[in-house]
């Protein structure tokens, strides 16, 4: 994942801002904002304010508060949208100087992912509480709306609602911001994970800084005991039916495991393999790792009834393991309740020639041949009320 170009030098009297998001009221990650008070003071103060809530309660008779509103717009490789304080839909908003204000300037342009810039309704003059935060370049959008800042930290978790499921660029899962305020600059911006569990580590790899150290020293250990918390994290909420949170964990080992691979693929490249090594019997017992992750996240995708995922993560697991019996069988599992009973009954033949005395796979067939008979049953004297009449 890209991060944003960041300031150079955040200066300890800068203007720093944070953006919790929830999903489905689970927290998912704080998004840290620079601020550019120097190049647009006037717009910087309002985002500010409405961060803090300090304004109280606005004309509209809504509180000046950015806390409960929503995401009301993502868009894959473009930004999400937010700020509505007002309607929470993207049709209404309020400044800190009243319905709307004016267009600072344009100084600040969309040049880099991470931008956070003001919404406006297509006129002039029209920005209010409303915002966006850039996942690419937009230059397109330069001279039209005025860029505030720039995301420093969290990146990741506003590519990971951009990215969300969405019905006319509306998020079907609830993207909400669940706090926000001011931080001091060049502080603990508190971005760690602080749920109780094992893992203590950034939502998203690009944050902790330490991993780059651990692949340029080869420190394999220390990878594989990051690896290993998030994933003890979400048996965690496994075990307590906790799915949604069980399935974010071994997503988020998932991405820690590829991010580690690829930083690893491009230092080696870098330093003409010359750099210090991490041995493939190293690396075996990290993809042991990230296939245990994969096939957790599809028992907790099962128990969601996100069924669709369930196979495509089976068969991710199938690519470098094709006789795993957990993925055919839970693949198989998805497909009956997916209305596919043939698919079904194939996955579930295919894991018992592989683990014939498995009862659990002997009833599953035998569960699946009997619907299979139901219907053409029930077929069968549909047609025969039809043919008798």
């Amino acid at each position: 994942m890209e991060m944003p170009n960041m300031p150079l030098n955040v200066k300890d009297e800068d203007v720093v801002v944070f953006l919790d998001f929830g999903a489905e009221n689970v927290f998912i990650g704080r998004v840290v904002i620079w601020l550019d008070k120097e190049t647009v003071p006037k717009s910087v103060e309002n985002f500010r304010a409405l961060c803090t809530g300090e304004k109280g309660i606005g004309t509209l008779g809504k509180p000046l508060h950015y806390k409960n509103s929503i995401i009301h717009k993502a868009i894959p490789q473009f930004m999400i949208q937010g700020g509505d304080i007002t309607d929470f839909n993207g049709s209404g908003g309020e400044s800190i100087y009243g319905q709307y204000f004016d267009d600072e300037n344009f100084k600040i342009k969309h040049e880099t992912s991470g931008c956070v810039s003001l919404v406006n309704t297509g006129r002039p003059n029209s920005n209010n509480s409303q915002f966006f935060i850039s996942v690419v370049p937009c230059p397109h959008l330069n001279n039209s709306n005025v860029v505030i800042g720039k995301v420093i930290k969290g990146f990741g978790v506003v590519k990971e609602i951009s990215e969300t499921e969405t019905k006319n660029d509306c998020p079907i899962m609830n993207y909400r911001i669940i706090d926000c305020g001011q931080l001091k600059a060049n502080t603990d911006y508190g971005i760690n994970e602080s749920d109780g569990t094992q893992d203590k580590y950034p939502p998203y790899p690009d944050d902790f800084d330490d991993l780059n150290e651990f692949i340029l020293l080869g420190q394999i250990d220390k990878l594989a005991l990051v690896l290993s918390r998030i994933k003890n994290s979400g048996n965690h909420f496994y075990q307590h039916q906790r799915y949604f949170l069980a399935a974010r964990k071994y997503k988020k080992a998932i991405i820690y495991y590829n991010w580690c691979r690829k930083k690893y693929n491009e230092q080696d490249k870098e330093d003409n393999g010359n750099g210090k090594k991490i041995e493939n019997n190293d690396w075996i017992n990290l993809d042991s790792l990230k296939l245990n992750c994969l096939l957790n996240l599809s028992a907790a995708e099962l128990k969601q009834q996100r069924y669709k995922r369930c196979v495509e993560i089976c068969n991710e697991v199938l690519k470098s393991d094709r006789n795993n019996v957990k993925a055919i069988f839970r693949k198989g599992q998805a497909n009956v309740a997916l209305n596919n009973p043939e698919l079904g009954l194939e996955c579930f033949e295919r894991a018992r020639r592989l683990e014939p005395h498995d009862r659990k796979i002997v009833e599953e067939i035998r569960k699946v041949k009997k619907r299979m008979n139901d219907y053409l049953n029930i077929e069968k004297q549909t047609f025969a009320k039809m043919f008798k009449n």
